[in-house]
């Protein structure tokens, strides 16, 4: 089997060959986004659950359309991107949140100001000693053979990270004038920060680099409407798009995705989904994905894998003035 690489550059050769998708698809598409996005407006107002009549939004959880409106990131850009948005650590801060992205913990551990890889593994296995959760729930993180999975994490990942920073392997963002607001592109900083172990070309660099993207490092990077780094989910929701399971090239994975981003930003309802960059196509797509397989497995009588939502607490407004499942505080 050709490896993506291989396929990349094939595919390149092969670039003139024109693709299309489907209008119909790309109508579905966007439907789901807008009632997906509807869902998330009505809530964050305080209108009464249920919010849609579609059974798999209305019973399951799917992300957001924007990532930027999940509730993990919501923390990091509340505690610690704006507040600390000129500090020489925030890129640093955003590998550390996405490694652990459970906000409790990073709460514990505080914005690194300065980096103390021992104390930062103390609190994250003290919390483990006490029975709380370290880790999101969203992704898996495995110990590559260590004792626990903070010591891969710290120990492996973070702070080999630090010192070879440290030691002079600057970051793309930082080739002019680090001083200056950066015009690096996403998929440059995505390529720098796959070469360090424990991050490669796959899923959490891709998320510690859309972080950036909200920052000063990379708030001007000149790709966001024309790169993404799409993963298996979003293939598979390509793959629902073409009505053809046949494997995609990855450059092709990324010239469909330009195809459905200017379909979409054409076409979308601007008071429901007022912006639109390509990392929100893929993010979509990849949901689309699960949200039509699980329509799938209920018209099967089956129950579909997607984790329930649970309306169990009343709503209370959050810190960030959204309307959330809490209880009253006084």
């Amino acid at each position: 089997m050709l490896s993506v690489e291989t396929q990349s550059k094939t595919s390149k050769i092969n670039s003139a060959v024109r693709l299309n998708l489907p209008t119909r698809s790309l109508r579905s598409l966007l439907a789901f986004m807008q009632e997906r996005q509807t869902i998330y407006l009505k809530r964050k107002a305080g209108l009464p659950f249920p919010w849609t009549e579609d059974p798999v939004l209305r019973n399951y959880r799917l992300e957001n359309v924007y990532r930027e409106q999940d509730k993990e990131t919501t923390w990091w850009r509340e505690n610690w991107a704006i507040p600390y948005a000129d500090h020489e650590n925030l890129w640093f801060a955003a590998c550390l949140f996405r490694m652990i992205n459970w906000s409790p913990t990073l709460a514990e551990i505080g914005f690194p100001e300065d980096w103390n890889p021992a104390r930062v593994l103390q609190i994250m296995e003290q919390r483990k000693a006490r029975g709380e959760k370290v880790y999101t729930s969203a992704y898996m993180m495995p110990e590559h053979g260590e004792k626990s999975k903070a010591r891969y994490t710290v120990l492996r990942v973070l702070n080999p990270l630090w010192t070879q920073v440290a030691d002079g392997n600057r970051p793309v963002w930082e080739k002019d004038d680090p001083a200056r607001y950066s015009w690096a592109s996403l998929r440059d900083a995505h390529e720098w920060l796959g070469q360090f172990y424990g991050f490669g070309a796959g899923f959490l660099t891709y998320e510690i680099v859309t972080d950036l993207r909200h920052t000063r490092y990379l708030c001007n990077a000149p790709d966001i409407y024309w790169w993404a780094n799409p993963g298996p989910g979003a293939e598979r929701g390509i793959c629902r798009l073409r009505g053809d399971w046949t494997r995609i090239p990855a450059w092709d994975q990324l010239r469909y995705m330009r195809i459905a981003f200017r379909w979409l930003r054409k076409n979308r309802d601007r008071g429901i989904l007022p912006t639109l960059e390509m990392r929100d196509v893929e993010h979509s797509l990849c949901a689309y994905d699960k949200w039509q397989r699980a329509h799938e497995r209920l018209q099967a009588g089956s129950k579909p894998s997607l984790e329930r939502f649970r309306l169990s607490l009343p709503l209370v407004r959050n810190l960030f003035g959204e309307m959330v499942p809490g209880r009253k505080t006084a």
